[in-house]
């Protein structure tokens, strides 16, 4: 049986997923401002990466935390929700710290809990969160409530042009997506949308002629 290591133990108490983003961080203590990498962000709180030199400057005696003694650093850095960059800003407590085997450079997890989130901080990180949890497949099938290029899709999900391609050419196979051309281009809709819209140009072509019979009668009356 593989042995576990020490940080995956520390966060498998964490009550809710985590979620892999790997973006710079900005981690202020007392009057220093440190750089290092979050490794993972979940509702209650992240997981950074930092270097030994950095972890030092937070706390210098090495020691185990303690709930009474955990330091309160603030942090900084960027979450990209709803395809627009947000700033998160947070308050936290550095509640454990273990060394990574093999890691060179940022070789310390450390695990911090959210004390408090400035502004819109919260609202974006739940956002981004339930975002990063929605398969992909159920975001293109909300986004096809009209007829949509693979090219807006891509930009819509997030996903790679080889595995979207996939994905529709399986949506259609299934009769869950239609394949449609509109001005000399491909695009995708839910056939639930492709009938709405018929309908509505259906009843527009009707309204049409019905005028048109109006005007010819009161043409020929004349």
């Amino acid at each position: 049986m593989q042995s576990r290591q020490p940080y995956e133990i520390y966060e498998d108490r964490r009550k809710y997923p985590r979620i892999i983003i790997n973006s710079p961080v900005e981690v202020r203590f007392q009057d220093k401002t440190l750089q290092a990498r979050v490794h993972d962000l979940s509702p209650d709180g992240l997981q950074i990466r930092c270097s030994r030199a950095t972890l030092r400057e937070i706390r210098p005696s090495g020691r185990a935390i303690k709930k009474d003694n955990a330091p309160v650093v603030d942090v900084r850095f960027a979450l990209a929700v709803s395809r627009a960059e947000q700033t998160i800003e947070a308050t936290a407590a550095l509640y454990y710290f273990v060394l990574l085997p093999g890691e060179k450079g940022e070789d310390v997890a450390c695990g911090l809990e959210f004390r408090e989130l400035v502004g819109k901080s919260r609202e974006s990180v739940d956002a981004f969160i339930v975002d990063a949890m929605t398969p992909v497949e159920s975001k293109v099938l909300d986004f096809l409530s009209e007829p949509r290029t693979p090219r807006e899709i891509a930009e819509h999900v997030g996903a790679g042009t080889q595995i979207l391609a996939t994905l529709l050419a399986e949506l259609v196979d299934d009769g869950r997506v239609l394949c449609i051309e509109r001005n000399r281009q491909v695009m995708h809709v839910r056939p639930a949308a492709a009938m709405k819209a018929l309908f509505e140009r259906t009843e527009d072509l009707e309204a049409r002629v019905a005028r048109l019979e109006r005007a010819t009668r009161r043409t020929s009356k004349g």
